[in-house]
């Protein structure tokens, strides 16, 4: 049998054509395909991917993300009105209202001079600043509500003390926070005062000690009633950094 020649191998190179896609390069992108229309490139994508900015920024970014600082206003967990000290003229003690649920209150008069409690407070150890504001909420305990137009009026005054300095540190000026009722308050309905302008806390610091004192102001407003305190809100600001 003779011999059979093999086929000789054939070497070549085989080309695809892609349809459309982006090159990076530094600071520079091209469109590039046979079809260039399937694709678009956003701009300084690559310079974006390097060194990110701000989120929907168009140029990079020189700081980091894990950086952090700044003043924020803070609303710690409401102060329940059964952690206060009965004051000079101390309300009814705390009751258990009870309409289906059940949530403690204390009553404060509409009558026959003004009522308060004293509340114990620690300030947090990056408060900023010398004042807070403060609301107070609860619910309407007697069986005649508050008429449309008719006011509660709650102050609020307080001092702080560091170590070695006494109890009896005289409070600042005390500020008011009002509820104001519409026509449809009933008993059992919860109220609220609004938030009240800045209270200034004699020698305020972080970390410090805070006695507050509460007043139902009872000569400035309109309610003829006892209306029941529940909580006690209280707004500060701390700074935050790394």
């Amino acid at each position: 049998m003779g011999n059979r020649l093999k086929p000789a191998p054939v070497f070549g190179k085989a080309t695809r054509t892609i349809t459309g896609g982006v090159e990076l390069a530094t600071n520079a992108e091209t469109v590039i395909g046979a079809d260039t229309t399937k694709v678009t490139t956003p701009a300084n994508i690559t310079a974006k991917m390097a060194a990110p900015g701000a989120i929907g920024g168009t140029t990079p970014g020189t700081g980091s993300f894990t950086d952090l600082a700044g003043t924020f206003k803070e609303y710690p967990p409401s102060i329940p009105i059964g952690w206060d000290l009965d004051g000079a003229s101390p309300p009814d003690a705390e009751i258990v209202l009870i309409n289906t649920f059940k949530i403690p209150v204390r009553e404060f008069r509409g009558d026959t001079g003004n009522q308060d409690v004293y509340v114990p407070w620690r300030a947090v150890k990056d408060l900023t600043g010398g004042t807070i504001k403060f609301r107070v909420s609860g619910y309407v305990t007697n069986a005649t509500a508050p008429a449309d137009g008719e006011t509660v009026i709650f102050t609020l005054a307080g001092s702080a003390r560091a170590v070695s300095q006494n109890l009896n540190k005289a409070m600042g000026t005390a500020v008011s926070a009002t509820f104001t009722a519409d026509a449809t308050y009933v008993q059992y309905d919860e109220w609220a005062t609004g938030w009240s302008g800045d209270v200034t806390i004699t020698d305020l610091a972080a970390d410090m000690d805070v006695m507050l004192q509460l007043i139902r102001d009872q000569a400035n407003d309109t309610y003829g009633q006892k209306i029941g305190v529940a909580w006690i809100e209280i707004e500060f600001t701390r700074t935050v950094s790394n």
